[in-house]
């Protein structure tokens, strides 16, 4: 404790990605710290992966000749007449995150990309997430910073939410989180499907927590929407899919039975796919690929029907109460596949093909509001105690 000024927490997650699930529930936690902790001061630590700090907006020589090489003359060429056309959107849509981050985020100090920059940060308490900060392919090589290797001595360290992205490990993973787990006085996770196997490789109690975007309500939420420019002013299926080649097939799926909700209820479809995805539409489609994180919350409470393959399309269908169904992306849909379940909607969630005639669009609301109250209070309780206690 800092006398009058409080307790001074420190929040490490991957705030610096130009993803709305990344930054709005970095801010999430930080607002739900804020307004249940009244004397914390709450900060993001400004460590951002090395891959997110520069984003090209050019095609490099080596991405034209790589692509040449792989595709053709032709086809390089024709990446970089697109890479030339749509600069301008691609442009606007970095300065979106850039102006929340900084409208947003208390985010400390300047960035550091090293374990090192670590050691010298001065916080009471140190919470790793959300996110998938315990997904170890997606930090490798930067273990020893998103699991506090190099945190003060001194400092209570805990985990909110932490996501893994699944719920099955290999022993070279098994063995790195017995390992790195250590560090933590109190772990919660995002996935319930793998807290029996993180709790017995931490050697303690291991809780389930809300995503920190279910702390807050559909109102709170609404007060950061923004209209896009623009925009069509029919009824649309919203379609939303990161486009990650490991999960096409799915995505595809996702794709048409968005396209079947939109001709069965004379909708249009609005998706946020970039470049040749934007091929699984028709002209009458829109894309949303350029908009920024408070039109992103406007397009998903404005939607007819949400369909997606994402983890916080599904949470915030969820929070405006939005019919939806979620698609599987293959071994990393533990999150989406246990978010529904411990909602008790499990028929949203789906692994194949749906055909018109099984399209629903009736979902007990009620029933979810329920278990989501309940949720939201333990991983309140949670928080509170980890940090408090």
């Amino acid at each position: 404790m800092r006398g009058d000024t409080g307790m001074k927490i420190g929040i490490l997650t991957f705030h610096g990605a130009d993803n709305f699930g990344c930054v709005l529930q970095c801010m999430a936690l930080q607002n739900a710290i804020e307004a249940h902790i009244l004397t914390a001061k709450v900060e993001i630590i400004n460590y951002v992966m090395p891959n997110l700090v520069e984003k090209k907006l050019l095609l490099s020589k080596t991405q034209f000749q790589d692509v040449k090489k792989r595709l053709g003359k032709r086809v390089a060429r024709k990446r970089v007449l697109e890479n030339l056309r749509t600069l301008p959107g691609r442009a606007g849509r970095i300065r979106k995150f850039k102006k929340f981050r900084k409208a947003q985020l208390h985010i400390a100090g300047p960035t550091f990309l090293n374990a090192d920059g670590m050691a010298e940060l001065d916080y009471d308490v140190f919470i790793v997430g959300s996110d998938q900060v315990f997904n170890l392919a997606l930090i490798r090589g930067k273990e020893d910073i998103f699991f506090l290797e190099k945190a003060p001595e001194g400092a209570k360290k805990i985990s909110y939410a932490a996501s893994t992205g699944h719920s099955s490990f290999g022993e070279p993973e098994q063995e790195k989180l017995r390992k790195y787990l250590t560090n933590f006085d109190m772990v919660s996770i995002r996935e319930k499907s793998a807290q029996a196997a993180i709790q017995e490789m931490a050697n303690k109690k291991v809780s389930v927590c809300l995503d920190p975007t279910m702390l807050h309500s559909a109102e709170y939420w609404r007060t950061l929407e923004k209209k896009p420019k623009r925009i069509a002013k029919q009824q649309y299926v919203f379609m939303y899919g990161l486009g990650y080649p490991f999960c096409k097939e799915q995505e595809n799926e996702a794709c048409k039975l968005a396209r079947m909700i939109a001709e069965q209820s004379g909708m249009i479809v609005i998706h946020h796919y970039f470049g040749d995805y934007r091929k699984r539409f028709d002209e009458n489609a829109e894309h949303c690929y350029f908009q920024g994180p408070h039109e992103f919350l406007w397009l998903v409470d404005h939607a007819e029907y949400v369909v997606n393959c994402s983890y916080h399309g599904t949470v915030f269908s969820v929070i405006f109460e939005k019919p939806f169904y979620t698609y599987s992306t293959g071994g990393n849909s533990a999150r989406m596949r246990d978010l529904v379940s411990t909602l008790g909607i499990e028929e949203r969630y789906l692994e194949r093909p749906v055909s018109q005639e099984e399209i629903n669009w009736d979902i007990d609301w009620e029933k979810i509001r329920t278990n989501w109250e309940r949720e939201r209070t333990n991983s309140l309780n949670y928080l509170k105690a980890a940090i408090e206690g």
